[in-house]
């Protein structure tokens, strides 16, 4: 790829129209000094950009720390940020609604997730061995619907519902 072993490249803000598949496969292979990236959701990207971005995240920016979601993404896909054992921090924007399957499971570094107003779902194992998150986690009254294991590995009485939130359903554990 392009940016292959680089080691100058600290902050990454990827474009929400990649030149080529290849490009977002193995563009960044290997750049270990990539600490934080800005990325674009669902509602900018095609199927196909999101799972090469997927495969990015996870395979070649192992070493990444922080994720920014940009402002307008409605959705996280599945296993979005699954794998990085060493992210601690990520920006979650106001405009999201789903947080998909796994979509961080194995963040076993991730300290803080502030859930925004207006997240409708939590899929399964999504915050599956993130045991460092501090707690409680705040569930926004908009949440209707959290799966299962969402929160495993954390205690039910670390998370938080707002007062009067009676619109989630709790399935499986």
């Amino acid at each position: 790829g392009a940016f292959n072993g680089c080691t100058g490249v600290t902050n990454l803000v990827v474009n929400t129209t990649p030149a080529s598949d290849c490009f977002w496969m193995d563009g960044f292979e290997g750049c270990r000094s990539v600490k934080r990236a800005t990325i674009p959701g669902s509602s900018s990207s095609s199927v196909s950009q999101v799972f090469y971005l997927n495969h990015m995240l996870s395979y070649a920016l192992p070493d990444i720390e922080e994720v920014v979601f940009v402002e307008g993404t409605v959705s996280l896909p599945s296993g979005m940020c699954e794998g990085l054992e060493k992210l601690v921090h990520v920006t979650l924007p106001s405009s999201l609604e789903v947080i998909g399957l796994r979509g961080f499971s194995g963040c076993s570094s991730l300290e803080c997730i502030d859930l925004p107003d207006g997240l409708r779902l939590i899929g399964d194992y999504a915050f599956e061995g993130c045991r460092r998150l501090d707690v409680p986690v705040r569930i926004p009254n908009s949440v209707t619907n959290i799966n299962a294991r969402t929160f495993y590995d954390l205690d039910v009485s670390e998370l938080f519902f707002e007062p009067g939130n009676e619109n989630y359903i709790v399935e499986g554990g």
